[in-house]
């Protein structure tokens, strides 16, 4: 059966990344550049989406540069889970488990805890900058737009724990069988500027965290927020395992993102903090308050009697709950 094929809302005020996206997931577009007449693109898009729909596989398939896959059932078939195991690193003697390749997220998140648990500096603000500058190294500080992904942090009764994070990118407004496809292609700034082979698994921020103490979950976590979601991560860690923080409290807290030589300050962080920064050499970039720009966290933690508490990120309109 021939699903109907929807372009509808992919507008031509689209970037040039996006299209290119759109192009590799659908293959519902082909012929003048993007970066050029965008009214042709739309009316190529058109009659594209208009043969699609009625049937008329030629007249698509003769505009077409992509195949498509006609059937989703045959996509989903193909399809193949791959255990891996987790990055591993411990702090403060907790044992710390974090995503692996393709992400990208759980090496930030490693390396992070490493120089804060390595200690040294005269002010903790130093520490931390630090460990975020390590935590990043190598990664492209492009421009990082807010994402569309979700993270799901459960522990059940019985001490299961699970972590979960899903995304859209920024998402791609191409629908198909009543999902949304994810704009990842044209998420650049995570994925990188690689050339990329059809189903090739792509580089990932997304970064599910898992920290036990003597074998047992302590603290189950997880980020929305692009190339910032692994340093979200790591700082509501440290809050919740090295200054004892309550987890609602640990993620409420003002963060810091580093980008290179620069240093962005949620609003919330003393002043001197700034000055302390940019004395140190820092390009300092302080926010008025908090912002959806610095992630949405959402965890769990275990606490030493065995009561549980969740949160979510205020950021971003998270809500934790405890059942029974």
């Amino acid at each position: 059966m021939v699903r109907p094929l929807e372009c509808r809302a992919v507008t031509v005020a689209g970037t040039k990344a996006m299209w290119v996206g759109v192009w590799m997931a659908t293959g519902c577009y082909s012929g003048p550049d993007p970066a050029g007449d965008r009214a042709a693109v739309a009316a190529v898009l058109e009659t594209q989406v208009a043969a699609w729909n009625r049937g008329d596989l030629d007249a698509f398939a003769a505009g077409t540069q992509y195949r498509i896959e006609l059937s989703i059932a045959d996509d989903l078939a193909s399809y193949r889970v791959i255990e891996r195991e987790p990055v591993a690193t411990s702090f403060l003697g907790r044992a710390v488990a974090a995503t692996p390749s393709p992400s990208r997220g759980g090496a930030v998140v490693t390396r992070a805890l490493a120089v804060l648990d390595h200690g040294g500096g005269s002010e903790r603000i130093d520490r931390l900058v630090r460990a975020l500058h390590a935590g990043y190294e190598g990664h492209d500080p492009a421009v990082a737009r807010p994402t569309g992904t979700t993270h799901i942090s459960v522990v059940d009764a019985e001490g299961n724990a699970a972590a979960l994070s899903s995304t859209l990118g920024s998402g791609s407004g191409v629908f198909r069988a009543g999902f949304q496809l994810n704009n990842m292609l044209g998420e650049l700034d995570v994925i990188g500027e690689e050339a990329r082979e059809p189903r090739e698994r792509l580089p990932s921020m997304m970064t599910p965290t898992l920290v036990l103490e003597d074998g047992r979950p302590r603290l189950v976590l997880g980020s929305a927020g692009s190339v910032r979601l692994a340093g979200a991560i790591a700082q509501v860690l440290a809050n919740v395992i090295e200054l004892e923080m309550p987890v609602e409290q640990a993620i409420a807290a003002p963060r810091v993102h580093v980008e290179g030589g620069r240093v962005h300050l949620e609003g919330g962080h003393d002043e001197r903090a700034a000055q302390h920064l940019a004395a140190e050499g820092w390009e300092v970039v302080s926010w008025s308050g908090r912002n959806l720009y610095f992630g949405g966290v959402s965890a769990v933690e275990v606490r030493a009697d065995g009561a549980l508490a969740a949160a979510g990120d205020p950021r971003r309109g998270g809500h934790g709950v405890v059942v029974g």
